[in-house]
């Protein structure tokens, strides 16, 4: 999914009134952000472990910028965490997780391209 495809998704979302609060009071969407990175890590333990750190790191900088995440949602089968993305930030942040090496996908109820 590229950018102008994530908007339109968000947007589409926004439409249907798929939103939901960040605690701030912001309006925002449901997201799932894929950690693509490949890990060599057998233990499912020891891979959460890996996967909440390496979230933590890339993601922690950008809850100021609209990004809520929860970190509790980790899943280890397929690398995802899910969160929140404020509405007006959508496009900026998809930018950003690009450049951290994430991908980011909207979580809706209908098919959003």
């Amino acid at each position: 999914m590229n950018a102008e495809e994530f908007v339109r998704a968000a947007s589409k979302m926004a439409e249907r009134g798929e939103t939901n609060r960040l605690k701030n009071g912001d309006v925002a969407i449901s997201v799932s952000v894929f950690y693509p990175e490949k890990l060599a890590i057998k233990s499912r333990v020891e891979r959460k472990r890996v996967l909440k750190k390496s979230f933590r790191e890339k993601l922690v900088d950008l809850q100021s910028e609209g990004l809520e995440v929860d970190f509790d949602t980790i899943s280890t089968s397929g690398q995802t965490v899910e969160a929140k993305v404020r509405l007006e930030s959508v496009r900026s942040l998809f930018d950003k997780l690009q450049q951290k090496s994430l991908e980011i996908y909207p979580n809706s109820k209908h098919q959003v391209i």
